[in-house]
């Protein structure tokens, strides 16, 4: 996904499903526990469903790719893969 330049995302109650986000192109701000963390290309993060997630791109262009998911078997999956620590940038 393109974005503009720059732009602001925030979601007070979260979403339903996991939210994964894989980021191919610039830089994008997380507010992840209260700290800030940049993410690059290369970069993932996953945020869990109920999470509170806020970021933005005040670099300019970015370009990211995203899914969403769920699942009876979801947090099981990323446990075994070492993903249980989210939301952190990987």
């Amino acid at each position: 996904m393109s974005l503009a330049p720059l732009f602001s995302t925030y979601n007070e109650q979260g979403r339903e499903d996991y939210y994964l986000m894989y980021i191919i192109e610039g830089r994008l701000t997380f507010d992840l526990f209260g700290s800030t963390e940049v993410g690059c290309a290369g970069d993932f993060i996953i945020f869990p469903p109920g999470y509170k997630y806020k970021y933005s791109n005040k670099d300019g262009g970015v370009s990211y790719y995203f899914a969403h998911f769920t699942g009876s078997y979801a947090e099981e999956l990323l446990t075994s893969l070492g993903l249980s620590d989210m939301p952190s940038l990987k």
